[in-house]
């Protein structure tokens, strides 16, 4: 299991830089980033969103998951890794 977990940070990792070498290239042709969906959960109470406990029940690698802070709130990704350094940080793949 250690190994699986491993090989998806490993591809988490190389996933980041490709995107970021992208953003820095400018060769996203679609990408706009002053485009936020925090607009439109404006006017909902984060109370009113229904989502499990991290705490209680943590997503796992290959996970469907909804975002609901940031700008890419309200979208849906996967989870592509989960970092072990106890910082409970993951990479979700929109």
């Amino acid at each position: 299991r250690r190994a699986l977990d491993e090989a998806y940070l490993a591809y988490s990792d190389a996933s980041l830089h490709f995107d970021r070498y992208l953003h820095v290239g400018g060769l996203y042709t679609y990408y706009d980033a002053t485009i936020t969906n925090e607009n439109f959960f404006k006017d909902v109470s984060p109370d009113s969103l229904v989502h499990s406990n991290p705490a209680t029940d943590p997503a796992l690698v290959r996970d469907l998951v909804v975002l609901i802070k940031g700008p890419d709130m309200g979208k849906t990704g996967i989870v592509i890794g989960m970092y072990s350094d106890g910082s409970n940080n993951c990479v979700v793949k929109l």
